[in-house]
């Protein structure tokens, strides 16, 4: 960044440090969530360099190992058992993307309004009990659901968004 447009920043792009970025609350496109860093100042400083990196979100390039596993990255390869196994390259540019690249699949900024489905599952002490080493968990209770929500109204840490629909669905 350049030193004379820090003076003139103010809010988020002078706390974060990128030119550009909109003082507006949440994310105008997915790919700003990229931009998700926390500059540890007190620790480090005005030292952009040594910023604590755990709590930025691509932390997973600079943990110094090989954070690929099944599901979240593309480049893994099979062992002699057919088992999925990372290779031995740490801190490569696909780990810095891992956590944006899940959120961008699950993120929207196009709608204030969406659709949760989850399962709620209920277990008693006799589900759980005298099993076997094969013996799946069964629950006594198993529910579906279906909920809408409606976020227009969030515009402040603590504001809840609208229940529009819940309701139960089949199995």
């Amino acid at each position: 960044m350049r030193p004379d447009i820090v003076g003139m920043q103010s809010g988020r792009a002078r706390q974060n440090r990128i030119d550009g970025v909109r003082e507006l609350a949440g994310f105008a496109s997915p790919g700003e969530m990229m931009c998700v860093l926390s500059r540890n100042t007190a620790a480090f400083g005005s030292n952009v360099a040594s910023r604590d990196r755990v709590t930025n979100i691509d932390h997973l390039a600079f943990n110094v190992k090989n954070d690929s596993q099944a599901g979240i990255a593309s480049l893994l390869r099979k062992d002699s058992a057919g088992n999925l196994v990372p290779d031995a390259v740490q801190d490569k540019y696909e780990e810095k993307l891992m956590i944006a690249a899940a959120l961008s699949n699950t993120t929207s900024v196009r709608s204030d309004i969406f659709a949760c489905w989850f399962v709620i599952r209920g277990y008693t002490r006799d589900d759980c009990e005298g099993l076997g080493a094969s013996d799946p968990m069964v629950p006594s209770v198993e529910r579906r659901f279906l909920m809408i929500l409606d976020r227009s109204n969030i515009t402040r840490i603590g504001d809840e968004p609208k229940v529009l629909l819940f309701q139960e669905v089949p199995m």
